[in-house]
């Protein structure tokens, strides 16, 4: 009897063990929980924080598309006008040398 009283004894110290080896396990995976639910936390926070630096970095590179869509209009005009200036001074240059050419022609006779 004494025999089945030890055996009985040693058997609900170990279950005492297992049961403390459980607690100690699940306090271990509670806090893990915790440290999980905090990083999630502030993986949220941080992933908004991105979110609004991302839209407020595409409102300033649409503004900037439309200000170099603007700067490329004004360089064409100028082109433009560059052209035009060029073209007209070639004509005057041409009737200039025109001029010259009648009036040796002219000299000439």
């Amino acid at each position: 009897m004494q025999a089945a009283d030890e055996r009985a004894s040693k058997q609900i110290c170990e279950l005492l063990n297992v049961v403390e080896t459980i607690k100690s396990r699940n306090s271990d995976l509670e806090a893990q929980i915790e440290r999980y639910h905090k990083e999630e936390t502030a993986a949220v926070v941080e992933n908004q924080k991105l979110k609004s630096e991302i839209s407020n970095l595409k409102a300033v590179n649409e503004k900037c598309f439309y200000r170099i869509k603007g700067l490329n209009d004004q360089i064409e005009s100028l082109s433009r006008e560059i052209n035009e200036e060029s073209t007209f001074k070639l004509e005057i240059t041409k009737r200039e040398e025109e001029e010259k050419h009648c009036h040796t022609v002219t000299a000439a006779d």
